[in-house]
């Protein structure tokens, strides 16, 4: 008899290797699959070309991105904002509040807003998108 842990996890491997599967043979994103080996198809889900909006940036990374220069330019009170804004947590949303703070404070043009805009949005692989987890050629071969 399964244990209930046994077949939950059944149950995920099933939904991911139905997730594999479509991914191959349907290919959605028009990558070439039908034409590949099981190692090229493997190699071509494990790169990072898709992009995804980060959720949370950690303040030290924030900090890092904010300009020397710019920095130095603001007022006194405009500089303990950045400060207190930094020291709230370990993590802020790089959409919500905070950003608009950070684009009041330095400008929406500034050499530190065009750093964070860039930074909140992270290189990820298709199989972390689909969220595949750990896959295997011979999960890929299974599929085609």
């Amino acid at each position: 008899m399964k244990t209930v842990f046994a077949v939950l996890m059944s149950v995920a491997v099933s939904a991911g290797a139905n997730e594999l599967c479509s991914e191959i043979q349907n290919d959605p994103l028009a990558r070439g699959y039908a034409g590949m080996d099981a190692e090229a198809i493997y190699a071509d889900l494990y790169s990072e070309y898709r992009t995804r909006q980060r959720r949370l940036m950690p303040v030290n990374e924030i900090f890092e991105h904010v300009d020397h220069t710019e920095y130095s330019q603001l007022g006194d009170a405009a500089k303990q904002q950045v400060l207190g804004l930094l020291g709230i947590g370990d993590a802020l949303d790089p959409y919500g509040n905070a950003a608009a703070l950070m684009i009041q404070l330095f400008g929406p043009a500034s050499a530190t807003i065009n750093a964070l805009a860039d930074a909140r949005v992270e290189n990820i692989s298709r199989a972390e998108e689909l969220g595949l987890g750990n896959v295997k050629i011979g999960h890929i071969e299974a599929c085609q």
